[in-house]
């Protein structure tokens, strides 16, 4: 659960601070980061601790929304997108925690 609120907090930092990732022709690169932080944001939980989610989850969710609603206050935009690939990311986090688990790869 500590990774989770590391992870957590890096995210808000990283999301809420001025700044810009560089373009990539058609890859947007701001999406892919929402997806991968929120995939990694859930993760832990889902592998190691799935009884967690229904608290874990919720909080997730209501994290991506919050950013999204605060990023203007420092800046940057506020786009549903990126609340949607925050969304997805958090899928993505569950289903590869719950394959993890079923694969009984455990944190050595």
């Amino acid at each position: 659960m500590l990774l989770t609120i590391v992870l957590g907090v890096a995210i808000v930092w990283i999301t809420l601070t001025p700044q810009s990732l560089p373009e990539s022709g058609a890859i947007p690169l701001d999406k892919i980061a929402h997806l991968v932080a929120f995939t990694a944001l859930i993760l832990p939980t889902a592998w190691l601790y799935p009884r967690a989610l229904f608290v874990t989850l919720p909080l997730a969710v209501l994290l991506g929304a919050a950013i999204e609603l605060l990023q203007p206050l420092v800046g940057r935009g506020r786009e549903f997108a990126d609340f949607l690939m925050d969304i997805i990311g958090l899928g993505s986090g569950i289903v590869l925690g719950a394959g993890l688990r079923r694969l009984k790869i455990t944190s050595a």
